[in-house]
């Protein structure tokens, strides 16, 4: 029956609809849309639809990646006010504080969860799975560890202690272990990947635009008779400024693989670049100074190895251009509206404070870390992983010693099998080295979203290493 309905003419349509490049872009678009409109309950509808569709006929269920990241970034959207995180409007609740919000996800991911199971062990997607040969398994048991350690951590135990470590770890395993059974990486190429990862850049830069058009009174205020924009007020679908800035850190090795790579590669080049300056409005530093370093590293390979070098160039060329002229005409007015980012600068003694409180609270146990939910009076509030700005002294201070060995092994795990591969998997290297780095300044890796991106960079390494080896 199910292969009659995938026969069906239009069936057949939408089937290769949701599966091709095409519908990365309209899952965009509407995400965009979404943040702009606030119709969540729309863009859950629509994510819904094609994910019951996609279980159910697909052949395989790539059609899940598009879905998730705009499902994913409405509900995280949903739980900032209106987009700005430091204003709360007492008459305008969050969506998921509506209980109509919790019903509807509860409703819709119910549904989607029985008919995924349904699938899994009523068309053999389980046997696949289970015959896969994981490359990263031992990577991802050795982080799960160290998760759980700090999950159950008797120092300062609770229960959301051990519900965060679940969390996190079925974040970083999930679209692995899931899609690797499903997806037929034969006939995919990598630029559908590369494709679906650059559309986070884009939906990082409207979503500031979003935040700037229609909530610009509330994120600026004049300082001794000057208009500023307020650092920290910002808020989208990803999150805070920082985190929108890993996310197109992650997005832009992706970008220059398709400037390499498509034939019209000068408009990657062209759209690299808007998205930047758009995000940079975030007034991330994080962004502003490892995203202008990795965009010199990678125009710098593309006017080295792209045939079409002499586009990127006047690109990179007209960029420069523009920009210097903007900074001349309207500098006044620019060290005016950024004064706050201008006097922070650039050195980050701020993170190495915290870095110093988390090397207390490793003293305090050392062995197995103080768990996830840790209160020090010089840090000033309670948080789960990440509160101390940098990758291993977070680790360090919630698992201990063996967490920290265990994470190095994760690594050293994904990088040895990383760097076996060739051509397109340096850019998902790049883009994983992406957030490892930026996680040595602020607090990233181990936030559920973050960590389920980084479950799809292993997938397709895996995935394309099955190809290169057939």
């Amino acid at each position: 029956m199910i292969e009659r309905v995938r026969e069906n003419r239009i069936m057949k349509k939408v089937l290769e609809f949701i599966g091709s490049d095409k519908f990365i872009f309209f899952a965009t678009f509407l995400t965009v849309l979404a943040n702009a409109f606030s119709l969540e309950f729309v863009a859950w509808s629509v994510a819904f639809l094609v994910g019951a569709v996609s279980i159910l006929f697909s052949k395989d269920l790539r059609a899940i990646l598009p879905i998730a990241m705009l499902s994913g970034f409405s509900i995280s959207r949903a739980n900032n006010t209106k987009g700005v995180l430091s204003v709360l409007d007492k008459g305008d609740y969050f969506l998921l504080e509506d209980p109509k919000g919790y019903i509807t996800i509860a409703v819709f991911g119910g549904i989607l969860l029985i008919l995924l199971l349904v699938r899994i062990f009523a068309l053999g997607d389980f046997k696949k799975m289970k015959s896969k040969k994981y490359t990263f398994k031992y990577a991802l048991l050795s982080l799960a560890v160290a998760l759980l350690i700090a999950g159950l951590t008797k120092r300062f135990f609770d229960f959301k202690n051990i519900t965060s470590a679940l969390i996190m770890i079925l974040s970083t395993s999930a679209c692995y272990f899931l899609l690797l059974g499903t997806i037929d990486f034969k006939d995919l190429p990598f630029s559908y990947f590369a494709k679906f990862f650059f559309s986070f850049a884009f939906v990082s830069a409207f979503s500031v635009i979003v935040v700037y058009l229609k909530h610009f009174d509330e994120i600026s205020k004049v300082v001794d008779g000057v208009l500023q924009i307020q650092r920290g007020a910002i808020g989208t679908g990803w999150g805070g400024q920082n985190t929108i800035s890993v996310v197109f850190l992650m997005s832009v090795p992706f970008g220059f693989y398709l400037a390499l790579t498509e034939k019209r590669g000068y408009i990657y080049s062209i759209l690299i670049i808007l998205t930047y300056i758009i995000t940079c409005l975030n007034l991330s530093r994080t962004l502003i100074l490892f995203g202008g370093i990795f965009l010199l590293i990678g125009f710098i390979i593309l006017l080295i190895k792209s045939k079409k070098r002499l586009q990127h160039l006047i690109v990179v060329l007209a960029f420069l251009a523009t920009v210097s002229i903007i900074g001349i005409v309207f500098f006044d007015k620019l060290k005016g509206l950024f004064g706050l980012l201008i006097e922070r600068g650039f050195i980050y003694s701020d993170r190495l404070k915290l870095m110093q409180y988390g090397i207390e609270a490793f003293k305090e146990s050392p062995i197995l870390g103080v768990g996830y939910i840790y209160c020090d009076p010089a840090v000033h509030f309670k948080g789960a992983f990440g509160k101390y700005h940098n990758i291993f002294v977070d680790i360090l201070a919630s698992s201990g010693i063996i967490g920290l060995i265990l994470l190095i092994l994760h690594f050293a795990l994904v990088i040895k099998n990383g760097f076996r591969k060739k051509g397109s998997f340096i850019t998902t290297i790049l883009a994983v080295g992406a957030l490892v780095l930026v996680s040595c300044f602020d607090r990233f890796f181990f936030i559920p979203p973050i960590m389920l991106f980084y479950s799809v960079f292993l997938l397709i390494m895996e995935g394309y290493k099955e190809k290169n080896e057939e």
